[in-house]
Protein backbone atom coordinates (compact mmCIF):
# COMPACT_ATOMS: atom_id res chain seq x y z
CA UNK A 1 0.00 0.00 0.00
CA UNK A 2 1.21 3.65 -0.88
CA UNK A 3 1.17 6.32 2.06
CA UNK A 4 -1.43 8.34 0.11
CA UNK A 5 -3.70 6.90 3.01
CA UNK A 6 -1.96 5.49 6.44
CA UNK A 7 -3.72 3.00 8.00
CA UNK A 8 -3.16 1.83 11.81
CA UNK A 9 -5.30 -0.51 14.21
CA UNK A 10 -4.74 0.09 17.56
CA UNK A 11 -6.77 -1.53 20.39
CA UNK A 12 -9.96 -2.48 18.53
CA UNK A 13 -9.93 1.53 16.72
CA UNK A 14 -8.65 1.45 12.98
CA UNK A 15 -7.44 4.68 11.94
CA UNK A 16 -7.26 6.03 8.01
CA UNK A 17 -5.88 8.95 7.16
CA UNK A 18 -5.58 10.63 4.40
CA UNK A 19 -1.86 11.33 3.59
CA UNK A 20 -1.26 14.37 1.05
CA UNK A 21 -1.09 17.12 3.31
CA UNK A 22 1.01 19.47 0.63
CA UNK A 23 -1.60 19.08 -1.49
CA UNK A 24 -4.55 19.25 0.91
CA UNK A 25 -5.17 16.07 0.68
CA UNK A 26 -6.77 16.03 -2.35
CA UNK A 27 -7.97 13.13 -3.98
CA UNK A 28 -5.38 11.56 -6.29
CA UNK A 29 -5.85 8.08 -8.39
CA UNK A 30 -3.59 6.36 -5.64
CA UNK A 31 -5.46 7.77 -2.73
CA UNK A 32 -8.27 5.91 -4.14
CA UNK A 33 -7.00 2.71 -5.20
CA UNK A 34 -5.21 2.76 -1.31
CA UNK A 35 -8.97 3.63 0.53
CA UNK A 36 -10.31 0.50 -1.29
CA UNK A 37 -7.65 -1.59 -0.07
CA UNK A 38 -7.73 -0.48 3.27
CA UNK A 39 -11.58 -1.02 3.16
CA UNK A 40 -11.41 -4.12 2.51
CA UNK A 41 -8.53 -4.68 4.82
CA UNK A 42 -10.96 -3.67 7.79
CA UNK A 43 -14.18 -5.45 6.13
CA UNK A 44 -11.99 -8.92 6.71
CA UNK A 45 -10.88 -7.98 10.33
CA UNK A 46 -12.40 -9.12 12.65
CA UNK A 47 -10.59 -7.08 15.24
CA UNK A 48 -11.61 -4.04 14.23
CA UNK A 49 -14.61 -2.60 16.32
CA UNK A 50 -14.81 1.50 14.98
CA UNK A 51 -13.10 3.28 12.03
CA UNK A 52 -11.77 6.44 12.61
CA UNK A 53 -11.03 8.86 9.08
CA UNK A 54 -8.70 11.56 9.67
CA UNK A 55 -6.29 13.81 7.80
CA UNK A 56 -2.67 14.84 7.94
CA UNK A 57 -1.81 18.35 7.81
CA UNK A 58 -3.60 21.56 9.50
CA UNK A 59 -5.54 23.09 6.44
CA UNK A 60 -7.85 20.50 5.27
CA UNK A 61 -9.62 16.73 5.54
CA UNK A 62 -9.71 16.78 1.76
CA UNK A 63 -10.27 19.20 -1.04
CA UNK A 64 -11.79 16.48 -3.46
CA UNK A 65 -10.53 15.27 -6.62
CA UNK A 66 -7.22 16.25 -7.51
CA UNK A 67 -7.67 18.51 -10.19
CA UNK A 68 -4.55 18.90 -11.19
CA UNK A 69 -3.91 15.53 -11.85
CA UNK A 70 -6.85 14.98 -13.88
CA UNK A 71 -5.65 17.92 -15.91
CA UNK A 72 -3.02 15.74 -17.25
CA UNK A 73 -5.09 12.95 -18.27
CA UNK A 74 -6.48 11.76 -21.42
CA UNK A 75 -9.86 10.54 -21.46
CA UNK A 76 -9.46 6.85 -21.42
CA UNK A 77 -7.23 7.26 -18.23
CA UNK A 78 -9.51 9.74 -17.08
CA UNK A 79 -12.68 7.08 -16.74
CA UNK A 80 -10.40 4.89 -15.20
CA UNK A 81 -9.77 7.09 -12.49
CA UNK A 82 -13.38 7.80 -12.23
CA UNK A 83 -14.30 4.12 -11.95
CA UNK A 84 -11.43 3.85 -9.34
CA UNK A 85 -13.09 6.75 -7.03
CA UNK A 86 -15.93 5.37 -7.57
CA UNK A 87 -14.53 1.95 -6.12
CA UNK A 88 -13.73 4.23 -3.54
CA UNK A 89 -16.74 5.89 -2.24
CA UNK A 90 -18.64 2.32 -2.37
CA UNK A 91 -15.75 0.57 -0.61
CA UNK A 92 -16.33 3.16 2.04
CA UNK A 93 -20.02 3.24 2.21
CA UNK A 94 -19.76 -0.35 2.28
CA UNK A 95 -17.62 -0.99 5.64
CA UNK A 96 -19.36 -2.80 8.03
CA UNK A 97 -18.44 -0.70 10.90
CA UNK A 98 -19.27 2.44 12.71
CA UNK A 99 -16.93 4.92 10.75
CA UNK A 100 -16.32 8.41 12.17
CA UNK A 101 -14.71 11.33 10.32
CA UNK A 102 -12.56 13.76 11.82
CA UNK A 103 -12.78 16.82 10.15
CA UNK A 104 -11.14 19.89 10.74
CA UNK A 105 -10.24 22.41 8.00
CA UNK A 106 -11.52 22.03 4.60
CA UNK A 107 -13.78 19.57 3.68
CA UNK A 108 -14.55 20.14 -0.19
CA UNK A 109 -16.23 17.66 -3.09
CA UNK A 110 -14.86 14.52 -2.93
CA UNK A 111 -13.65 15.33 1.00
CA UNK A 112 -17.03 15.91 1.83
CA UNK A 113 -18.38 12.81 -0.05
CA UNK A 114 -15.54 10.81 2.54
CA UNK A 115 -17.13 12.39 5.44
CA UNK A 116 -20.47 11.79 4.46
CA UNK A 117 -19.75 8.10 3.85
CA UNK A 118 -19.08 8.03 7.52
CA UNK A 119 -21.73 7.25 10.22
CA UNK A 120 -20.44 10.20 12.66
CA UNK A 121 -18.57 13.72 11.68
CA UNK A 122 -16.94 15.38 14.48
CA UNK A 123 -16.40 18.15 13.23
CA UNK A 124 -13.66 21.23 14.56
CA UNK A 125 -14.24 24.77 14.67
CA UNK A 126 -11.99 25.10 11.79
CA UNK A 127 -14.37 22.57 9.42
CA UNK A 128 -15.87 24.44 6.34
CA UNK A 129 -17.82 21.41 3.93
CA UNK A 130 -19.04 22.67 0.81
CA UNK A 131 -19.91 20.52 -2.46
CA UNK A 132 -18.32 22.84 -5.21
CA UNK A 133 -18.65 20.74 -7.99
CA UNK A 134 -21.17 22.93 -9.82
CA UNK A 135 -17.85 25.52 -10.29
CA UNK A 136 -16.50 23.34 -12.54
CA UNK A 137 -19.06 22.28 -14.39
CA UNK A 138 -19.99 18.75 -12.97
CA UNK A 139 -22.24 16.89 -10.50
CA UNK A 140 -21.12 15.19 -6.90
CA UNK A 141 -20.32 11.69 -8.39
CA UNK A 142 -19.16 10.13 -4.77
CA UNK A 143 -22.78 10.36 -3.48
CA UNK A 144 -22.81 13.54 -2.16
CA UNK A 145 -26.38 14.76 -2.65
CA UNK A 146 -27.94 11.34 -1.38
CA UNK A 147 -25.79 11.08 1.61
CA UNK A 148 -26.03 15.07 2.24
CA UNK A 149 -28.36 15.76 5.45
CA UNK A 150 -29.04 19.88 6.42
CA UNK A 151 -28.52 20.47 10.49
CA UNK A 152 -26.83 21.44 13.17
CA UNK A 153 -26.19 19.61 16.39
CA UNK A 154 -27.09 21.68 19.61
Amino acid sequence: MADAVLFNVNDHVATVTLNRPDAMNAINSQMAKDLVQVCEAISVDDSIWVVVVNAAGSRAFSVGADLKERRTMPVDQWRVQRATLLRAFRALTDVERPMIAAVDGFALGGGCEIALACDFIIAGDRAEFALPEAKVGIIPGGGGTQLLQIGRAH
